[in-house]
């Protein structure tokens, strides 16, 4: 019976520490619960209701029921000391505003085909300091940088490329240098004449059509110099020719003789400039004469080459040049990125 007694208040005193005890410690469960990165639970009754835990009925207990252990006060004041603690949060990588942004995996890189053949990739550029470039139309005489004629010939068809320009006593002239076949070669002057030019180098010329022009360009100086040799060839077969073509000399040579001494008598005095005067007047007397042989022969000439003109065709009725202006018109088509 005494331990009965014992039994009941035990579970009675228990019960009472629950009821009045339990919201005091409310507060502390609260502080405990977001250390440990969990919510505490809230109080959901509107203001002023009774609590649950006040509302709620005791509960009578179990015969065989053994009374809830409390919590020392020590243990509920105190955080554990072994407590893990909350996991830090942060914001996704894409939500943050200080974030570098990504840029994505480059693509496969893409390749510009071109539909030619750029003409710098068969012949290179002479070098950077090309500002024209350009195509012998004709067997061009070549000259050195003073001027010097040279003994080789350009002929028509020669790839140029042009570094500076100058005048003389020809014309415009063209410092050039000259594609050999297998390299470059000078610079050299030529006569802008006797080329076709181009502003700028060949980066965007077509290396097949700049074949095509360097062949027509070659055909026409053929064409030029077929040209010169039937004319010669008529000119020659005239029996007057050579008689004309002497007397043409003399009379020229007798005209630079007059202008020679008229100027050292103008700047002569006193017997020497007499003498200069008589001896241009001799030279001078000449030229009558010399110009009525030259008209003489020269209606000879024409007469000879009227009545043989089986000797002296036109140029035009030549049938290899008929052949060579043939190939020429048959690649025409083709130059019209060259204005030709």
């Amino acid at each position: 019976m005494g331990f009965l007694l014992r039994y009941l208040a035990t579970a009675l005193v228990g019960t009472l520490l629950i009821y009045y005890g339990l919201p005091r410690l409310r507060p502390l469960l609260a502080e405990r619960f977001p250390a440990m990165g969990m919510t505490a639970p809230r109080d959901t009754a509107p203001a002023g209701a009774t609590p649950v835990a006040a509302r709620l009925e005791p509960q009578p207990l179990s015969a065989c029921a053994e009374p809830a252990a409390l919590p020392s006060p020590a243990s509920v004041s105190r955080p554990a000391e072994n407590a893990v603690p909350a996991p830090e949060t942060s914001l996704p990588e894409e939500a943050s505003t200080n974030a570098t942004p990504v840029a994505p995996p480059p693509g496969p890189e893409v390749v510009t085909q071109l539909a030619y053949t750029p003409s710098t990739r068969r012949i290179p550029p002479s070098g950077t300091d090309v500002t024209h470039w350009g195509v012998t139309l004709l067997n061009a005489p070549v000259f050195e940088k003073d001027g010097k004629r040279r003994a080789e010939t350009l002929p028509g068809g020669t790839l140029v490329e042009q570094t500076a320009a100058t005048s003389s006593s020809k014309g415009e002239m063209a410092l050039c240098r000259f594609w050999r076949g297998s390299g470059w070669a000078g610079p050299f002057l030529v006569a802008t004449a006797d080329l076709v030019r181009f502003p700028g180098g060949r980066d965007e010329v077509d290396a097949d059509e700049l074949e095509v022009l360097l062949r027509y360009a070659e055909l026409n100086a053929r064409a030029e110099e077929r040209r010169k040799e039937l004319t010669r060839r008529g000119v020659d077969a005239n029996p007057h020719t050579a008689p004309l073509r002497r007397l043409k000399e003399e009379y020229d040579a007798a005209g630079a003789e007059a202008d020679r001494l008229t100027k050292k008598r103008d700047a002569a005095r006193g017997a020497e400039r007499i003498r200069l005067g008589d001896e241009l007047r001799r030279v001078k007397e000449q030229e009558p004469r010399m110009r009525r042989e030259l008209e003489s022969l020269t209606r000879q000439y024409e007469a000879w080459k009227s009545s043989h003109a089986a000797l002296t065709a036109e140029p035009a009725q030549d049938a290899q040049l008929q052949a060579i202006q043939a190939q020429m018109q048959a690649l025409s088509p083709r130059l019209g990125n060259f204005g030709m």
